[in-house]
This record gives structure tokens, C-alpha cells and sequence, in this order.
């Protein structure tokens, strides 16, 4: 089929991912990512919301009623669209174009959001207002003849998987919390990535990328397979106080330096054949990579050498879910650990440093320098900093530039003067990335894309505490 759709009994599931509901597996359901172009009351509902330029949230009702003409068509709106994300969350898809009738076309791109994601059926429900501090998002890049079946088999089976290898790790040491066994949860990533890989239902015919991100608590667990991207970034909020404002009133329009910026401080690697340790591992066990002349002609791609020494199967990746034939691709995947206490602390010192060093007196006077420093430098407060993750396939990421992306979707989940919601900015990303690949191909080539993107901190203590209260701080 063109997109996975879902039934309309787990439809309506997941849009209440907060609750516990009989139709969601035990560790949640994930919203359904829908498609930019399909015809029907999403399509409407986007535009719907795009029109109205406001960020509104179910939490809004009050506003939303008095607001004239939009409102009820507002809300309708976002309900019809809370499948896909809220406020705080979002997943987003385009079908590419591989030649031939629209009709024909195969989305092979999914993306996953559960939040909050149980690791036990027991865990109590999170309360609708309560900073969500486990989750799981990703995408999976589908390639190949039947690669939508590795991609949507990636999409049922990681959460599942990995539910249950945390669940029994958290009961094999009940006095660490789980977020501090750091080396078990990351074995656990790696064992579902290749347990999903070797039960893929292509028979490794076809692949997938996989790229994921995982939040226990104050720690990311990020796994990498493939060419496919995942992102954290830092968006620095402005502090409200009357001294700004006062500032303004006697005329000093000097404005604070890097807030509302943002900056990207953790990215995953293409796992690219011409990698040196890629290109040595597959050509040690028979594969071959071959690396155009011409960058502008082709990419880097891992081969299957048969018996007769001929080449198959070129694959633009060294890593990934299925493509069991090409020698030397595999599907373990690199994983790296974050902890947002340490983030959040590196951000902080960051802008006091970068704002000193950017403030510079028009009569070279020390001393108004120092006044300026002073009074725009000032140590930042830890709720002034947010933190966010992105998922995206290559469909979006070899058209806009992880820094591109990483502003909207932050000015969108954090920016509260920006008329900008997130599924909105998620939509406006994915055609930004489309009219990219019809300029490169004239109109005769667009690759499937898909995007995931979620709030990982956004000045909660009780992340913070859990993190200075860590045995285990990288």
C-alpha cells in the first residue's frame, strides 16, 4: 500500500498517548506520522492550520473559544492532526517519486514517537502536565524491492523489543535506576537492532536505515545504522524581566546576544562505505566499494561480489536493518550517550563565554565593555535552556542542513511569540526538503522523506536532580 495507515479503532488510540488504552501495546503507541500529499482530512487539516498561523493546544480551549470565525475549525483541526503530534511532538512523511503514475508510488520511510514510552505495564499514568522523561523516537528508511516491509517490521518491532530487554534489566538490578546502566541499555539497543535485522520479513532481500533515540530520564541513548540522521540541539530562550524592558524605554536597543539561538551539539554519523573503518570491514569479508571518480555522478557504494567475482547490489550505506547478500554491511549500530544535566551546564557556561567575547565597545573602553558584559552576559537560568531531538531520513537530510532544521523545529516547540506549531514547521521542513529534490531532478525524482522531532528538556528540575544525583555522569 502507498502509506501505512492504521485502523480506525487504533486511530483512535493513539491520540491519547497519554493515557493508558486498551489498543496500545504495553510500552505505548506511537503516533502515526501522515502524509503531506494524501488526499483527505489531514491534508485539510494542514492547511487549516497553516492558514491560521497560531499555535494552539488542546490546553487552549479557553482562548480558542473566544477567538472569532477559526476557532471550532481550529480545534477540529488539531484533533484530526493529534495523531501525528501536539505542542511538544511531531512525525511527518512525503511520499517520493521514482517515475511512473502517482498511484504507483511506495512510501518505504516510517517514523516512530511513543511518549512516554513504559518500559513496565505497571508504571503509573503520567499526568497530562508532568514533563515527559521516557520516550522513543526514530525513523527507518526503507530501500529495495519490498523495503517498506523492513521499515514498518523495524517500526512494530524496535519498541517492542526494546521494552522488554530494559523491563528485565531494570529487574535484574532493582537498586540502579535504569538510566545509570549505561553499558546493559546500550547492549540492549544492539541486540534489537540485530534480532530485528535477522527476523526481517524480506529474507534480507531488501533494507532499511534505523536510527533512534532514547530517553531514559537525564540520559539520550542514540543507535545508528545507516545513512539516516538523529540530532540534539539547544535553543536559549529569552528571560523575561522589566530590566530589558527598561533598557528599551531609555533608549538602549542594545539586544541580548545568542538568546533564541540554536545550536546543534550532538549529530549522528553517515555510515558511508568510504568510512575508512566501513570500507575495511567490508572489503575483509568479500564486498567490494567503489568510489566514483566523479562525486557528482554517484555515491560511495558497498557491492555483492558473487562467485563469478561480478558486482551487485550497490548500497550507499555500510550499515542497515536486512541486505543480507552485500558482504561486510551490518546491521550493529553505533550507539553514543548523552546526559541533559551535562548539556544543560555546557550550554550555560557557553553563552556567558560566547556573549563576553562578542561584545565589543565602539570607543574600545574597557570599562563599557565590561558594563555591557555585565549587563547582557549575565548567567543564564537552567529554565532559559531547551533541549530537543530530530529524527530524519535522508529524504530531508541531503536537502536542509541539520542547523536549518534544528530552528525551526525549535523555534516552533519552544518559541511562544513565534505563530508557528510544530506540525506546521514539520510540514513546512518536508516540502522545503521536496522542492529540493525537484530542482536537482527537474520534477523526475523525490525521495520518500520522513521526520520525527520531540522536546527531550525544557527546564525541568526533576531532570536535573536525577542527574546530579547520578553515581554514573559521563
Amino acid at each position: 500500500m502507498h502509506f501505512y495507515r492504521l485502523s480506525l479503532v487504533v486511530v483512535v488510540a493513539v491520540t491519547s498517548i497519554i493515557a493508558v488504552v486498551s489498543d496500545c501495546p504495553p510500552h505505548g503507541c506511537s503516533l502515526t506520522a501522515i502524509d503531506v500529499a494524501a488526499d483527505g482530512s489531514e491534508k485539510e487539516a494542514l492547511t487549516i492550520l497553516r492558514k491560521s498561523l497560531l499555535k494552539t493546544s488542546s490546553s487552549d480551549d479557553h482562548d480558542a473559544d473566544n477567538r472569532p470565525n477559526t476557532s471550532h475549525s481550529l480545534q477540529n483541526a488539531l484533533e484530526t492532526l493529534s495523531l501525528a503530534g501536539d505542542d511538544s511532538s511531531v512525525t511527518m512523511t512525503l511520499r517520493g517519486y521514482k517515475g511512473g503514475p502517482p498511484e504507483a508510488q511506495i512510501n518505504q520511510d516510517r517514523a516512530i514517537l511513543i511518549r512516554p514510552f513504559r518500559i513496565s505495564s505497571t508504571e503509573r499514568q503520567i499526568a497530562e502536565k508532568e514533563p515527559v522523561t521516557q520516550q522513543l523516537l526514530g525513523v527507518f528508511d526503507g530501500h529495495g524491492t519490498g523495503g517498506e516491509q523492513t521499515s514498518q517490521h523495524a517500526l512494530e518491532q524496535v519498541p517492542q523489543l526494546l521494552a522488554e530487554k530494559l523491563k528485565a534489566i531494570a529487574e535484574r538490578d532493582t537498586d540502579t535506576p535504569l538510566h545509570e546502566q549505561e553499558e546493559a541499555v546500550k547492549q540492549a539497543l544492539v541486540e534489537v537492532f540485530l534480532e530485528v535485522d535477522q527476523t526481517d520479513p524480506t529474507k534480507g532481500a531488501a533494507g532499511c536505515t534505523a536510527t533512534v533515540i532514547l530517553q531514559l530520564g537525564p540520559k539520550l541513548y542514540i543507535a545508528n545504522a545507516g545513512d539516516s540522521i538523529s540530532f540534539v540541539g539547544v535553543y536559549v530562550s529569552k528571560k523575561d524581566d522589566s530590566a530589558g524592558s527598561n533598557d528599551a524605554n531609555n533608549g538602549n536597543t542594545k539586544e541580548r546576544p545568542l538568546q533564541q539561538q540554536v545550536r546543534i551539539v550532538y549529530e549522528t554519523r553517515e555510515d558511508k562505505p568510504d568510512l575508512p573503518d566501513e570500507h575495511a570491514r567490508i572489503t575483509a569479508a568479500g564486498g567490494h566499494v567503489n568510489i566514483p571518480a566523479n562525486p557528482e555522478v554517484d555515491v560511495p557504494r558497498a557491492y555483492h561480489v558473487d562467485k563469478d567475482g561480478r558486482l551487485l547490489w550497490g548500497l550507499a550505506m555500510s550499515r542497515s536493518l536486512g541486505d543480507w547478500a552485500v558482504q561486510g554491511v551490518i546491521a550493529e549500530p553505533i550507539v553514543d550517550v548523552l546526559d541533559v544535566f551535562e548539556i544543560v551546564q555546557t550550554a550555560m557556561a557557553a553563552h556567558v563565554e560566547t556573549c563576553e567575547a562578542s561584545i565589543t565597545s565602539d570607543d574600545d573602553d574597557a570599562d563599557d565593555d565590561n558594563d555591557d558584559k555585565n549587563k547582557y552576559c549575565e548567567a543564564l537560568d537552567p529554565s532559559q535552556v531547551h533541549i530537543f531531538a530530530v529524527s530524519a531520513t535522508d529524504g530531508m537530510m541531503d536537502e536542509l542542513p541539520s542547523n536549518y532544521i534544528g530552528s525551526i523545529v525549535a523555534r516552533a516547540l519552544f518559541d511562544r511569540t513565534i505563530r508557528l506549531h510544530p506540525l506546521s514547521a514539520a510540514e513546512h521542513l518536508i516540502l522545503e526538503a521536496a522542492k529540493g529534490w525537484n530542482r536537482l531532478y527537474n520534477g523526475g525524482y523525490r525521495d520518500d522523506i520522513a521526520i520525527a522531532a520531540a522536546i527531550i528538556y525544557s527546564g525541568e528540575s526533576i531532570l536535573l536532580s536525577q542527574s546530579r544525583n547520578s553515581t554514573n555522569l559521563r
